[in-house]
């Protein structure tokens, strides 16, 4: 972290928040998870500067889903009191290209789905923060997207909201841009803790016809 508006870290600090985060959220979910490189960047660790690369959550007992990409995504499962409630999640680094082996964090977000295997498609929410200057400047950071399928129904469902809370160096308070490692540790738990409780309180339904 850098102190102003952007988070960089050392290409070996990266596995490092992955396992902050991986111990704040893996209670809430089911299987044996990783954070692993996508399939396109198995060598992010010794590639070029430049360019971005991407990670997603991993377990061995995930699904897929092709709801929103083109190509097959792994969602695991939440916890069981949650339904059939299953997430992704997609975070994207770039090399910095005048320090050797240190990347910045661009964006970061969930995906919830509704469904049974072997496609989880019924695409429900999400959940982003992004870094300055990556999303629109008027959008909220962090921010909720509703992309509810139009054969399910949901209601009463509170949005959490953690990462930024007010103060004199953020006075924009609809805006936290991903700066601070342990506010995204704080931000991934409370939305994945929160969310859990809130699917197993108001599940989704089939549309009624």
């Amino acid at each position: 972290m850098n102190g102003e508006s952007e988070m960089d870290l050392k290409l070996t600090g990266i596995s490092n928040l992955h396992s902050r985060i991986l111990a704040r959220i893996g209670r809430f979910l089911v299987g044996d998870c990783q954070m692993r490189a996508d399939r396109s960047e198995p060598y992010w660790e010794k590639g070029p500067f430049g360019g971005p690369f991407q990670f997603q959550l991993r377990s061995n007992l995930e699904a897929n889903s092709s709801a929103r990409h083109r190509e097959r995504i792994p969602v695991v499962k939440m916890d069981s009191v949650a339904g059939m409630i299953w997430v992704s999640w997609r975070e994207e680094w770039e090399k910095e290209k005048h320090q050797k082996r240190v990347a910045r964090l661009r964006k970061v977000g969930f995906t919830f789905y509704w469904g049974e295997p072997p496609e989880i498609d019924d695409v429900l929410f999400r959940a982003e923060w992004e870094a300055r200057g990556i999303g629109s400047v008027n959008a909220a950071q962090p921010h909720w997207h509703s992309d509810l399928a139009g054969s399910l129904e949901i209601a009463r469902f509170h949005f959490p909201m953690a990462g930024w809370e007010y103060s004199d160096s953020h006075p924009a308070c609809w805006q936290r841009f991903l700066d601070d490692d342990d506010a995204l540790c704080l931000w991934v738990e409370r939305i994945v803790e929160y969310a859990c409780k809130q699917f197993a309180e108001y599940p989704p339904q089939i549309a009624r016809q």
